[in-house]
């Protein structure tokens, strides 16, 4: 009976640091996902670059009317687009801009609001509210 208990007693230690591990390791994919940057924006000499895995756009300065900071809307419909709970990529509409593409990190509830000469919108954002209104401080100076 003695050496039935010690079995039990090894079998719940190894359990034990294998649920350890596994949460461990859990926590640390939540915590690298959280940090990486979904949206890659680049500005470059004659148009920005905005990209995600799925995702990606060239606008020439030249192209671009106006550029602000927006709220980012809850109440758009998909056109043609895709949407997880980090990223919003795609075709979308809604009451404020119409149909819009977008390439928007959902970790912010900002974005840059790029109005085309051509009547089209382009909406994106990046990581943090931070880094979101730098993107569109760089993008207003290059566009004069």
């Amino acid at each position: 009976m003695k050496a039935y208990f010690a079995k039990l007693k090894y079998l719940f230690k190894w359990r034990d640091l294998a649920f350890t591990v596994l949460l461990f390791g859990i926590i640390l994919s939540i915590a690298f996902c959280k940090a990486q940057n979904l949206v890659e924006v680049s500005f470059g000499e004659k148009a920005v670059d905005i990209a995600s895995a799925k995702y990606s756009m060239n606008i020439p300065y030249d192209m671009i009317e106006s550029v602000e900071l927006a709220q980012i809307c809850e109440d758009d419909k998909i056109v043609n687009a895709r949407a997880d709970m980090a990223l919003r990529t795609g075709q979308w509409t809604n009451a404020l801009w119409g149909e819009y593409s977008a390439c928007i990190d959902m970790q912010t509830d900002v974005c840059v609001l790029v109005h085309l000469k051509d009547g089209r919108f382009f909406a994106f954002s990046s990581k943090s509210e931070e880094v979101t209104k730098q993107a569109c401080q760089t993008l207003l100076d290059k566009i004069g």
